[in-house]
């Protein structure tokens, strides 16, 4: 009988044990991996403000360089109107 309550003891100590165990060790893991991924997120979350930020000073430049091609475009088809009237007056004479 005494072996009987003996075992019984050393089974719910062990399961105790062993279920207190694995869910502190669960909890600890868990833990970490949300620090860990928490960090990462904040990384990528950096990085793509930096990027927008980039992003933002290339669009300016890009505009600024679309405007002044533009500007030689219509000046250029001015001049290429000035000749072509130059040219059509020497054709004619």
């Amino acid at each position: 009988m005494f072996f009987y309550l003996t075992n019984i003891s050393l089974d719910i100590t062990l399961g105790i044990t062993w279920w207190t165990l694995r869910q502190s060790s669960l909890a600890i893991y868990y833990l970490i991996s949300k620090i860990t991924k928490k960090e990462k997120i904040d990384i990528e979350k950096s990085t793509k403000i930096s990027y927008r930020e980039n992003d933002i000073d290339y669009v300016k430049n890009l505009e600024k360089l679309y405007n002044q091609q533009q500007e030689q475009i219509v000046t250029l088809n001015k001049n290429i109107e000035n000749l072509t009237s130059i040219l059509e007056k020497h054709n004619k004479l």
